[in-house]
């Protein structure tokens, strides 16, 4: 996590790197998910790749950077 000043605005940035892996049914459910979400979630990169795995499988790596914004100091 990174907790950051929004420059020339009252509010805070609090980002995030995931990496998950599952196939890509699972992929994409959980991007829909996160975008239906009623939290204030925000994608700012994707990145899918094939998972490196000694077994053959269809595995997919999905990289992400998300973000939400909040007001200090409880949203006054």
């Amino acid at each position: 996590f990174e907790d950051e000043t929004v420059k020339d605005s009252p509010l805070r940035r609090l980002s995030m790197k995931v990496e998950l892996e599952g196939d890509y049914a699972a992929i994409r459910r959980f991007l829909y998910d996160v975008e239906t979400s009623d939290a204030f979630l925000v994608i700012r990169t994707v990145s899918l790749s094939q998972a490196v795995r000694q077994q053959q499988t269809a595995a997919l790596q999905l990289s992400l950077e998300m973000a939400t914004y909040y007001r200090p100091g409880g949203g006054q």
